[in-house]
């Protein structure tokens, strides 16, 4: 009675110290897989078991084993060899696992040493007020963007200058090829003027030439008549029996009429010519005159079409040169819209690898862990396993050869020569669990 009331009190710290060692593991792996503890011997056994892969071969025992019908011989010990030898195996682990947890709180103790007397020796940070550096930033960049517009003002106002001096230079190149066509015009009229002088200098000397020939013929004529008439003013009475005379100054007369008919009609027919001549040419004039104001009228129009195509061509090409301007800026732009893009990239894609490293370190890390959770959980089962085995065993023998077998299972449970019952180095009463289990798990 003794031994099953001690057995039933050894089970329930066995199944504190398994829930202490859940509270200390992580969330994972707390739920990840669960060891149930329950009061019906042989649940746990029947549910399922997975020997440990870290215990030897000849230490794991089938399960057919442990069924009903080997319960038959209660009066063997009540560990045979191989379960002690599994007992002895895990309080060696359970020692070793105590070993480390003290070597590792040391170390932790250590180092918590260590970081204390850092921060001790590092220099407190003061905080510097920057909100009047800030507000000098925010008015060195307003006046940035104000000195922007206004540099993309006085751009566009030189632009504006440009297109207007441009239209200038060629309103003065258009109006002084007009100004050299006039002139041209100029010359080409002189030189009919000049023409004209001569025709008329030539005809003036002709009729000089035609005057001073009438004048001496007028003269020759005065001397032929001047004589005749002296002639005629003698009165001689010569009587001839001739033929009647005739009278000389009827003859004069009509060769006066006669030269001055003749002379009349030459000077008729000279001015006649040079009247028809200067009419000719008059004419010549006023169709010429038409047909250049003709000529200079085409040309004009199409000096103002040329003026205008070429006012057209100058306002595309500063269209274009406008357009190629803004391209170029936002090829620029966007360039460096797009350098900035592939830094950031390539930084997200450092952070990315750099992610993806820790998370194999710590993946890593998690299954180190978990194959150590998983030892642990194996363990627990064993210890589930032996503890309701003995409960089995105990339960179902009598009670004077649980007392007669006390000295065989005195390695976990027997009571010490003075009466009271012999517990593991590891125990401590009123823990209700093992010792240092939660620094034992916080290692792991």
């Amino acid at each position: 009675l003794t031994s099953s009331l001690y057995l039933n009190s050894y089970t329930k710290s066995i199944s504190d110290c398994s829930s202490g060692i859940k509270s200390c593991l992580p969330t994972s792996f707390s739920t990840s897989s669960k060891v149930s503890v329950s009061s019906r011997p042989g649940s746990s056994l029947v549910n399922g078991y997975q020997p440990n892969p870290c215990l030897p071969r000849k230490l794991v025992r089938p399960m057919g084993c442990y069924s009903a019908g080997s319960y038959c011989g209660y009066n063997e010990s009540i560990f045979n060899s191989n379960e002690k030898e599994t007992m002895q195996f895990l309080n060696d682990r359970l020692a070793c696992y105590l070993e480390k947890v003290r070597f590792l709180e040391q170390e932790n103790a250590d180092l918590e040493y260590k970081i204390q007397e850092w921060y001790e020796g590092q220099t407190p940070y003061v905080y510097t007020d920057l909100n009047c550096y800030y507000k000098m930033i925010e008015e060195l960049q307003q006046q940035i963007s104000c000195a922007k517009a206004d540099n993309a003002r006085l751009c566009l106002d030189v632009d504006n200058l440009k297109v207007a001096s441009d239209d200038y230079a060629i309103k003065y190149e258009y109006e002084h090829g007009l100004c050299q066509s006039a002139e041209a015009d100029v010359k080409s009229l002189r030189r009919i003027l000049d023409d004209l002088t001569l025709c008329k200098a030539d005809l003036e000397t002709e009729l000089e030439a035609l005057t001073e020939e009438l004048l001496c013929l007028r003269k020759n004529h005065e001397k032929e008549a001047t004589p005749l008439r002296r002639q005629l003013g003698d009165h001689i009475n010569v009587e001839l029996d001739a033929a009647p005379s005739c009278d000389l100054n009827k003859v004069l007369d009509e060769i006066r009429y006669q030269y001055e008919t003749l002379v009349d009609n030459n000077q008729h027919e000279v001015k006649d010519w040079y009247h028809t001549q200067m009419e000719e040419l008059n004419k010549e004039v006023i169709s010429s005159g038409e047909q250049l104001q003709g000529c200079q009228n085409e040309i004009i129009q199409l000096k103002h079409t040329v003026q205008a195509l070429e006012i057209d061509l100058q306002t595309q090409h500063n269209l274009n040169t406008a357009l190629e301007n803004t391209l170029a800026e936002t090829e620029t732009h966007y360039s460096q819209q797009l350098s900035e893009l592939q830094c950031l990239i390539s930084d997200v894609e450092v952070q990315l690898a750099e992610l993806q490293s820790d998370i194999e370190h710590q993946y890593g890390e998690y299954k180190v862990l978990l194959d150590a959770k998983c030892q642990l959980d194996c363990e627990i089962s064993v210890y589930h396993r032996l503890l309701d085995q003995l409960m089995v065993k105990l339960s179902v023998s009598n009670l004077p050869r649980t007392l007669g077998h006390k000295q065989t299972a005195g390695v976990l449970c027997g009571p010490d020569p003075q009466g009271q019952q012999q517990q593991p180095s590891w125990w401590q009463p009123g823990t209700s669990g093992c010792r240092g289990s939660r620094t034992m798990m916080a290692w792991v």
